[in-house]
């Protein structure tokens, strides 16, 4: 009786610690895992996306923040090497497509045991609101992960979610 009642306990610690791992592959074959931070959820698309990952607070709307997920193969030429080259692309696609008066700033580096210091960048305008992204790059590609919010919201929110979804998140080509 003693054994089945350790494996029960057993069985739902590894269960629910195993459900808030999440991973979406992309058509390449690549594989981006992460975790999900406690009372979020990944958001229902339509038509499911097999090429980034939206995730949400479970309380949320669809004008309320979340973080994106996506990757990047280096097949094309211009896929940049490191992460200041990736965050460089980014605004300058960011200006052609959506708001040339985003700016971007180095906000700060955090710690993955995984791939080393990554850097949390800030864009930010009136109209394109306020959003952290981080890239995480290896040898065939790299992750662009980004918390986006409007500019109403308080400048903290969900910021360690966000870094904690950075810091867990592992590519696997």
């Amino acid at each position: 009786m003693f054994k089945i009642f350790i494996f029960t306990i057993l069985a739902c610690f590894f269960l629910s610690c195993s459900s808030t791992t999440q991973s979406i592959r992309y058509q390449n074959g690549t594989t981006i895992t992460y975790k999900l931070p406690s009372g979020w959820q990944v958001k229902k698309v339509k038509p499911p996306s097999d090429h980034f990952n939206i995730i949400e607070p479970v309380e949320s709307i669809d004008s309320h923040p979340g973080i994106t997920i996506d990757y990047y193969d280096k097949t094309d030429e211009k896929i940049p090497e490191t992460q200041e080259a990736c965050a460089k692309l980014y605004l300058h696609e960011i200006h052609t497509v959506k708001d040339e008066d985003v700016k971007m700033d180095m906000l700060k580096t955090i710690r993955s045991t995984t791939y080393g210091d990554i850097t949390i960048y800030n864009f930010y305008s009136a109209y394109y609101g306020d959003h952290l992204v981080a890239f995480v790059v290896n040898d065939a590609g790299y992750a662009v992960i980004e918390l986006w919010r409007t500019v109403h919201d308080k400048k903290d929110i969900y910021q360690s979610e966000f870094e904690n979804v950075v810091r867990s998140t592992i590519i696997k080509n």
